[in-house]
């Protein structure tokens, strides 16, 4: 059997090429990474993961604002029904808190004292009939 040299050298440098040329274009930096997320939601509050959606808490002043996400993370869910929420503060009860729909937000009243370091709020929700929680961890800045 006649095998030229010449042609399986050229054929391996080919296969290498192809290769080299295919991890090259697999390579994007000009997009964002899947997996990362941005440090704050997409109105500045604190978010975490639910099952499938997240949730983002935005305190200012004595309102407390909720956001379920998309799991992208930059949009509303739309379809978020039965949201709700309790805040928890170190050494103390857990308080249901009533929420109000404004905006695409839900709204609600609460009193933070001074001396909180750290608020665990629990978000829960159903979406398409699928019931999904979270917890977002708040820390006021005094």
């Amino acid at each position: 059997m006649f095998i030229n040299k010449s042609l399986i050298k050229m054929l391996i440098y080919v296969l290498c090429m192809s290769f080299l040329t295919a991890a090259l274009w697999a390579h994007d930096e000009g997009h964002e990474s899947p997996g990362t997320l941005p440090p704050v939601g997409p109105h500045g509050g604190n978010y975490a993961k639910m099952e499938r959606h997240f949730a983002e808490v935005r305190v200012s002043g004595n309102r407390v604002t909720v956001y379920i996400l998309e799991p992208d993370v930059k949009y509303v869910a739309e379809d978020a029904i039965d949201v709700g929420l309790v805040m928890e503060l170190p050494g103390q009860p857990r308080r249901n808190l009533s929420l109000q729909k404004v905006g695409e937000g839900y709204v609600a009243n609460v009193d933070i004292p001074r001396t909180a370091r750290r608020v665990l709020f629990h978000v829960s929700c159903s979406l398409d009939g699928n019931p999904e929680s979270g917890t977002v961890q708040y820390e006021p800045r005094n």
